[in-house]
């Protein structure tokens, strides 16, 4: 019912023009309902734009996780790619060579072979959710479990050796700070 009343409120505000301010705590009601979605923090905007490119393009780790899955990694920037422990990955934007933490989304990330060259790792825990399947693994070199989202059931069960490829692309979010893996909301 909260959908359908959602999309109904949606059409109706498309249908006479008219402008309207939703405020909510559940990100995935903002992503989908909002031409323009801002994820307030400590009472400041932290981020402003589209569902697609605070969802894409997040402003933080901070955000990233807020918004949706995040997949935090320690990352060092070489030109149009990073360095992590799950191999080079692509960047949004160019980066200067300085370090951070490459953010990624869950879906971004694939199970293969663990002998195919990608990246290797163990699977820590599957969890099916019908449409999707979340499976953590566990990499060397990142400090908490690492989720990667695969389409319908996996074959997989916690103690199996993976490789993970990653497609798309990252944003790498320079920092003077220590790397921290902690995702949640503050």
């Amino acid at each position: 019912m909260r959908a359908g009343v959602r999309a109904d409120v949606r059409t109706a505000l498309r249908a006479t023009g008219a402008t309207g301010v939703l405020v909510t705590h559940d990100q995935q009601e903002a992503l989908s309902t909002a031409d323009l979605v801002a994820v307030v923090r400590s009472g400041r905007v932290a981020q402003c734009g589209t569902p697609e490119e605070v969802y894409r393009r997040p402003a933080d780790p901070w955000v990233a996780g807020f918004v949706g899955g995040a997949v935090l990694l320690p990352g060092r920037g070489e030109g149009a790619t990073a360095r992590t422990a799950l191999g080079p990955v692509r960047l949004e934007v160019p980066a200067d060579g300085g370090g951070g933490t490459v953010v990624l989304r869950p879906e971004q990330l694939a199970l293969t072979a663990p002998s195919d060259g990608t990246a290797r790792a163990n699977v820590a825990d599957v969890s099916f959710h019908g449409a999707d399947t979340l499976v953590s693994v566990t990499v060397p070199g990142v400090d908490a479990p690492v989720q990667v989202r695969a389409t319908g059931p996996v074959d997989r069960r916690p103690g199996d050796p993976v490789g993970i490829a990653v497609t798309g692309t990252g944003t790498l979010h320079a920092s003077d700070e220590p790397f921290r893996t902690a995702s949640a909301p503050e």
